[in-house]
């Protein structure tokens, strides 16, 4: 007899049954067999008001519930319908508890029966879901929910989510359901009994799977190639990209590069913001050429979304598949081998196992079924846990590239950039092409197109800097003592051994004499840390800058040459003496030692690159919390004050012909900004004049309700933002309306998010956004797209280069996007600008700050039909010593008005009548 399970959903006053909430609406779906067989549907009165909150959620106010009947009027039918059934709801824990203390309030006994939660289910048969929300998961899956918080809509949607995963479960592997098998349990309730029973009814043989070490994986079928919707169709068109609109600024780029010089190296090609640049580009070197295009971005999130939104465009234009390829850093790409021996480590102690790293290495192995890339961003960001791939990543140290798997069947990051090789178009990021030069200039004579090139200096000189962690150097100097004692215990137990004592006691006494330098070393860097960290409270950053002259001050070259001698010196008779042990004794040293005389080797070479820099540069030393949030480690950082020979000399050494494109260039060559920061002084310039209409596209406003924001404290300011944003919710004209408010300041935006929850609760958790640590970009912009009625709150570096299928139709810009004067890294810019005689803010900051802007006011508009708000709460856009420049900055037609937030409104109105 087929199981019936009871797919319910309940909508209640509030989420605590004790402290007097009560379902107002219970919707059923049974279903058996995979067939849904019948349903059940009632509001119910919950005997007091329903809140203003719960209904703005649900759609159920207290006149739809005032004949409706009281909970013990249905409880008897309801309880006999319900004996037999298997429990299923979307966060069971909920549900079950809910109706059951529901039940024992009017003396029924407990339910007693199976409970099956679809949200752990989700999260481990599909990893790549942008979100296990009903309404989200349900989008992703294409399940219709076209009334979501209705208790029947919900549960038909949970009911059909549950027979897809159903069906996924019969459908896995053998071989895969036996290694997560052990796992089982860890599901919340019965749940794992019933994936266990779902697999064993069904009627599933071997498939010819690939099966390695312990993972299926997915076969890779396309090998990187992209295919055009129409390609092989029947009616496909003598112009293939004819359905394809190209604006006049794209056909004009297109145009231009296919007639290009090709003898010319550097090309820059300047274009505003939402024109299409990117596949304008694009289209033009590829379109009559197999050359082959490696295409730059600043982010790895804007390389996914060029792959996810620009390549079908393109291939769609092109009528033909291309071969592409995703590069990105090792450390993005998941290594079979350690994953694999954190699995056979799990299931051997599986009694001992967290819950939270069951579930996870139950989704990544769902995940090797279905990924063709493996790169780790796929994965829903819930399931990135760090402290479940921290014990990954310890497995990870030991293994070198030499010792990983060099199939490129089993080794993603190879397969990547084998790929790459032959691709037709390649797509990575600025930091891994000055990380990777040499091997990327390989690549014969791509073309090469550097998207969003203002980025790029500041990535080149970030990427040439060293590290060197004081926790790291402290824990491997203490394990090295510890490696001595262990050796020194067995000579002393076996004298035959026939040892050099004078050697060895030689290497006693430096060991010991590297912990003393250290021990020098550290006090310099912990007297630094009190000076700055305990006396001032402007390094939010975390950071301090030490200038070359501190740095004397406090002989830190000096510390470092005598503590790399000795360290040197050290490395090399710990290396004579395991070797001289391992011939004498047949003894085996753990891979810990080794991983301790790896470690060392590192910061050897990271401090001979330092002591061996020629460049003029500086030291910061940052201070961070470690992931045991017990230690704070001190991390000492040697950057170099400028990167333009080294990326001049990279730019240089490319085979192919370079392309800069960025929406600021035109501000660049205007600052001569090409030369002094790419060391450029011959190239090719192309502009294309603005496709959008600014002046009756943006109406752009000052606000002077309150003093500038750089008047008011953070407090205040944050008072003040949340004041707006909640009054153009209830004034904007429009009925969906989405607002960006774009920050300066981490700290801003948390306070502003904090106001918006005390003072509109209900609307701030479902409707309200804001970028944190905790979330990862791609899923705020997934989610965002999502809304209909929302507000953004996002740093300004978030939108540079991220384009949004439904973008904002206000945007609200909080500070001018000037950097932190004392951030560490702006006092060096300072510094080096008063080495070179120049003015720190004029030569700097205002230059960066309307580079910024531009981005910033370019990534208003989307489309040549696109209204919308720009507003500002820092008055110096119109009132400051620099206004002049921010004007000439702006896009030709805009202009801010100075306005009280309410004229507004009431202007455009009478403007209307």
């Amino acid at each position: 007899m087929p199981i019936r399970y009871a797919v319910l959903d309940l909508e209640t006053t509030g989420p605590s049954y004790r402290r007097g909430d009560r379902i107002i609406q219970i919707g059923i779906v049974f279903v058996e067999a995979g067939e849904v067989v019948a349903s059940y549907e009632q509001n119910i009165h919950p005997l007091s008001p329903i809140p203003k909150a719960i209904s703005q959620l649900t759609g159920i106010y207290d006149k739809d519930v005032e004949r409706a009947p009281k909970f013990d009027d249905i409880a008897e039918d309801l309880w006999e319908a319900l004996q037999g059934t298997v429990i299923v709801a979307h966060n069971i824990q909920f549900d079950y508890r809910f109706l059951n203390a529901s039940f024992k309030d009017l003396g029924y006994p407990d339910l007693n029966l199976d409970g099956v939660d679809t949200v752990e289910l989700a999260r481990v048969f599909y990893p790549m879901a942008p979100s296990y929300k009903l309404g989200e998961i349900s989008e992703y899956l294409a399940i219709e929910l076209e009334n979501a918080h209705n208790a029947l809509a919900d549960a038909r949607a949970t009911s059909k989510l549950l027979m897809l995963i159903q069906d996924k479960i019969a459908d896995l592997p053998r071989e895969f359901f036996l290694d997560i098998k052990p796992f089982l349990h860890f599901f919340i309730r019965e749940t794992g009994q019933h994936v266990f029973q779902w697999f064993m009814e069904s009627k599933n043989v071997n498939k010819n799977d690939y099966y390695w070490n312990d993972f299926v994986l997915a076969p890779d079928k396309a090998k990187g190639r992209v295919f055009p919707k129409q390609f092989l169709a029947v009616d496909q068109h003598d112009n293939p990209h004819a359905s394809i609109q190209l604006n006049s600024i794209q056909e004009a780029m297109i145009t231009d590069l296919q007639e290009r010089d090709k003898h010319d190296k550097f090309h820059l090609l300047s274009a505003l913001a939402g024109t299409g640049k990117s596949l304008a580009s694009l289209i033009g070197l590829l379109r009559h050429s197999d050359q082959g295009v490696l295409y730059l971005t600043p982010t790895t999130l804007l390389q996914d979304q060029i792959y996810e939104d620009t390549v079908p465009l393109l291939v769609d234009y092109l009528g033909r598949p291309l071969k592409v390829a995703l590069l990105k850093s090792p450390k993005h790409f998941v290594n079979l081998q350690a994953l694999a021996e954190l699995k056979r480590d799990m299931t051997r102690q599986v009694d001992d196992e967290l819950k939270r790293d069951a579930m996870i290495l139950m989704a990544a192995m769902v995940w090797l079924t279905e990924t063709s890339t493996g790169d780790f961003d796929e994965l829903h960001p819930s399931l990135r846990n760090h402290l479940f791939w921290q014990r990954y990543w310890q497995i990870m140290t030991s293994y070198s590239h030499q010792e990983s798997d060099q199939n490129l069947a089993n080794n993603f990051y190879l397969r990547q950039f084998s790929r790459a090789k032959e691709a037709d178009l390649t797509i990575s990021n600025h930091a891994f092409f000055m990380a990777h030069l040499e091997e990327l200039t390989h690549f014969t004579n791509k073309a090469l197109i550097i998207d969003e090139c203002h980025r790029l200096p500041e990535i080149s000189r970030r990427n040439g800097r060293y590290q060197l962690s004081s926790h790291h150097l402290q824990i491997n100097i203490a394990s090295l003592w510890q490696i001595y004692t262990q050796i020194s215990d067995k000579f002393l137990a076996n004298p035959k051994l026939g040892q050099d004592w004078h050697d060895f006691y030689d290497w006693q006494e430096n060991i010991q004499a590297l912990g003393q330098q250290w021990h020098a070393l550290s006090q310099i860097i912990d007297q630094i840390s009190r000076e700055d960290y305990y006396h001032s409270s402007h390094y939010q950053d975390q950071e301090i800058y030490l200038s070359p002259s501190r740095s004397r001050s406090f002989a830190l070259e000096e510390q470092l040459h005598h503590f790399y001698q000795r360290l040197e010196l050290v490395i090399e008779m710990t290396n004579q003496q395991l070797k001289l042990f391992s011939t004498k004794s047949t003894g085996r040293f753990s891979s810990k030692v080794w991983e301790v005389l790896k470690n060392l080797n590192q910061a050897d070479l990271t401090i001979q690159k330092m002591l061996k820099e020629e460049n003029a540069h500086y030291y910061l030393l940052k201070k961070q919390t470690r992931d045991d949030q017990k230690q704070t480690d001190l991390v000492l950082i040697q950057e170099k004050y400028q990167s333009k020979s080294a990326l001049f000399a990279a730019l240089k050494a490319w085979p192919g012909q370079v392309f800069l494109m960025s929406a600021s260039l035109e501000l660049m060559v205007q600052q001569d900004m090409i030369e002094k920061s790419f060391g450029l002084t011959h190239y090719h310039y192309y502009t294309y004049p603005a496709i959008f209409a600014y002046n009756k596209q943006i109406e752009a406003y000052v606000l002077n309700d309150q003093p500038s924001i750089d008047k008011l404290s953070d407090s205040q300011a944050a008072d003040y933002i949340a004041q707006v944003v909640l009054f153009l919710l209830d004034t904007l004209p429009t009925k969906a309306n989405k607002i960006q408010v774009m920050f300066q300041s981490q700290e801003l935006l948390s306070q502003v998010y904090d106001r918006l929850q005390i003072l509109a609760p209900a609307f701030t958790q479902n409707n309200v956004l804001a970028q944190n640590s905790q979330q990862s970009r791609r899923k705020i912009r997934q989610q965002f797209n999502r809304l209909e009625i929302g507000v953004l709150l996002a740093m300004y570096s978030f939108n540079e280069g991220v384009h949004f299928q439904s973008g904002a139709n206000v945007y609200i810009m909080t500070r001018l996007p000037f950097a932190n004067p004392r951030a560490a890294r702006e006092l060096a810019k300072a510094d080096w600008a008063q080495y070179q005689g120049h003015d720190y803010f004029k030569s700097v900051a205002l230059p960066e700050m309307l580079l910024s802007l531009q981005q910033i006011i370019g990534r208003c508009l989307h489309n040549t039909d696109d209204k919308v708000y720009l507003f500002s709460v820092d008055q110096r856009v119109i009132k400051s010593s620099y206004h002049q420049q921010i004007k000439r900055a702006l896009p030709e037609g805009l202009r801010f008005h100075l306005s009280h937030l309410a004229d507004v409104f009431t202007f455009n109105q009478e403007s209307e009548e």
